[in-house]
């Protein structure tokens, strides 16, 4: 019960607070996750190696760019990509439907769902972890139909998830960084995307 009261109490405080919490568990990871990319983009420190002739050989690179290909074709070349399943006393009908619309807007090339996913997956490679939204896209009319589901990978260094738990069902706060422009702040119309 306090923490609904915190909420209401003070909902900046509160929010803030979390973040907090959240960006000092989080500096550890933040070390391994700068040297892993360092890794992955050939860094080196020109100081520690001060010799003309050292050869370095691009290693992680060339894992990360073998693996991910290998496992978006584990994905992506049986068919269907998703199957969807009816429960019990659903419509089988309904879910060969659904299974079909997932199978055409996972091919819709103006969706760029692969380059996404591929995006999603090299940075699950490179951290050992990564984060993506789905996000359901309505039309403008008076029904606001459904149209498509759109996935948003996000970089890792702008999620800061609840660290106490164990699966992201447990967790209680997902916070995400995000950047607006001053218009867009004044108004308010990109608040929650």
């Amino acid at each position: 019960m306090d923490v609904i009261n915190d909420i209401k109490d003070d909902p900046v405080t509160f929010i803030t607070n979390l973040y907090q919490s959240t960006q000092n568990w989080r500096n550890s990871q933040e070390k391994r996750w700068k040297r892993f990319y360092k890794l992955y983009r050939n860094h080196r420190d020109i100081a520690a190696q001060p010799f003309k002739s050292n050869i370095f050989v691009p290693y992680i690179f060339s894992i990360v760019e073998s693996v991910v290909p290998k496992m978006l074709g584990t994905i992506f070349n049986t068919r269907p990509i998703i199957s969807v399943a009816p429960r019990k006393g659903s419509s089988v009908n309904l879910a060969k439907l659904l299974e079909s619309l997932l199978e055409y807007q996972l091919d819709e090339e103006q969706l760029e769902f692969f380059t996404k996913i591929l995006e999603f997956f090299k940075e699950c490679v490179i951290y050992g972890t990564s984060f993506a939204k789905v996000v359901p896209k309505f039309n403008d009319d008076e029904l606001s139909t459904f149209n498509y589901i759109d996935i948003q990978p996000i970089d890792l260094f702008h999620i800061f998830p609840d660290f106490r738990a164990t699966s992201i069902r447990n967790m209680k706060y997902i916070i995400q960084l995000s950047y607006m422009d001053y218009e867009e702040r004044e108004d308010g119309t990109s608040w929650f995307l």
